[in-house]
Formats: structure tokens, C-alpha cells, sequence
């Protein structure tokens, strides 16, 4: 699975994402102003992943099903 995040404004503190793996791994990216961000990723068996920005104010979850 690829999961692309496009930044879209200067004015937030998501200037990059923490993707946190089942296994405590996290996989981080800077975060450019209008271009897509690419993260391939295999997940291995069907549960939640968390995803925030870098100061964790800016969080959603990842639902494998």
C-alpha cells in the first residue's frame, strides 16, 4: 500500500508525518507545501496505525482491515 499526504497550507505545524508501526518503528517524512509525499508500506495483518505530525498536535489513524 502506498499513502501519499500533500501539504496544502504554511500556516500548520504538520511540516512532516510520523507513521508509527505495530512494532513501535516509525517512519517520518518531511512534508513540502503542494507536493505529494509518498509511503510504501506493507502491513502484515489488519489493525490501527497512528500517524501525527512531527510536535503531535496534528493525528489521525490508519484502519487496515
Amino acid at each position: 500500500m502506498t499513502l501519499v499526504f500533500t501539504r496544502k497550507t504554511e500556516q500548520t505545524c504538520a511540516k512532516s508525518v510520523v507513521v508509527t508501526l505495530d512494532d513501535g518503528k516509525k517512519v517520518e517524512r518531511d512534508l513540502p507545501l503542494d507536493k505529494p509525499v509518498e509511503i510504501s508500506m506493507t502491513f502484515p495483518k489488519a489493525g490501527k496505525l497512528g500517524y501525527a505530525c512531527s510536535m503531535n498536535m496534528v493525528k489521525g489513524v490508519i484502519v487496515v482491515q
